[in-house]
């Protein structure tokens, strides 16, 4: 892995490992969109946030994508990494880019990085490169020793079973949206800024009730919310999370009767 750290601003190579989360993205611009706010959220309780982008979509377009990552990367403090040779994920002719995918995560994710948290689009959010990622994260942390928490995000269907509320304010929505503004050529394509802001205050009054249940009062005083499928990987099965609102635990109550395998082994979109 060819990674870029060297061109932000911290050597965060010696990032405490306990306190490293992952995001993996299909292409820059997606962390800036999936969840930004809870990456600045859970950048402001001390982890080490870390972006890592597996493409960047049309060939044509690389030279660009990258450079607006890393000025999305320095407006946010994350850091970032590319795999040597970028995938092209959505080439569904290409029938090797999954164990492609993997084997860069495993070595990511199990060997170089060890993170606490890996947060990855959900393998069913209706876009070819973001299923794929999804599922290829899932069997990457599926062959790790010791399995790190996965958030799952969505950006283009609703998650099938949400279970972490990430609620926010104001000022945390100007900063996401900073961030999104570095990405000129997809912004100027089509203004994802309107998806983040109606998206984050439609979560606060649906994502309410759809993870705790219909008829419960709003969960969070904060105007906005984003939502995540919280789950961990154990005796080869994924298991949910029970319901919550994020607070300063990483991690929350596994619920054994929430088997959320299905999840990962249904076919794609």
């Amino acid at each position: 892995m060819q990674t870029l750290h060297k061109l932000l601003k911290a050597a965060r190579t010696d990032a405490d490992k306990s306190r490293r989360v992952l995001n993996v993205v299909p292409h820059p611009d997606d962390e800036a969109i999936g969840c930004p706010a809870t990456l600045l959220g859970l950048q402001e309780r001390g982890f080490q946030v870390e972006i890592l982008a597996l493409g960047f979509g049309r060939p044509d377009q690389e030279s660009r994508r990258r450079s607006e990552l890393l000025s999305a990367a320095d407006r946010a403090g994350f850091g970032v990494c590319v795999p040597l040779s970028p995938l092209n994920l959505s080439d569904r002719r290409d029938v090797g880019r999954l164990e492609r995918a993997v084997r860069i995560l495993v070595e990511e994710v199990c060997t170089a990085r060890r993170p606490v948290l890996v947060l990855a689009p959900h393998p069913h959010d209706h876009h070819p490169a973001h299923e794929l990622v999804g599922r290829a994260v899932a069997q990457a942390l599926a062959r790790c020793p010791s399995p790190p928490t996965l958030w799952l995000w969505s950006i283009w269907r609703d998650l099938a079973v949400p279970t972490l509320y990430s609620p926010f304010d104001d000022a945390r929505l100007v900063q996401a949206l900073t961030i999104l503004e570095a990405y000129e050529g997809e912004v100027g394509r089509n203004d994802y800024r309107q998806l983040v802001s109606g998206r984050a205050m439609a979560n606060r009054i649906l994502g309410s009730e759809r993870i705790f249940g219909f008829g419960s009062k709003v969960a969070h005083p904060d105007p906005y919310a984003e939502l995540l499928t919280e789950t961990t990987y154990q005796g080869g099965q994924w298991f949910g999370s029970a319901p919550r609102v994020l607070d300063s635990a990483v991690t929350g109550q596994r619920d054994e009767s929430l088997n959320l395998s299905w999840l990962f082994d249904l076919p794609e979109s």
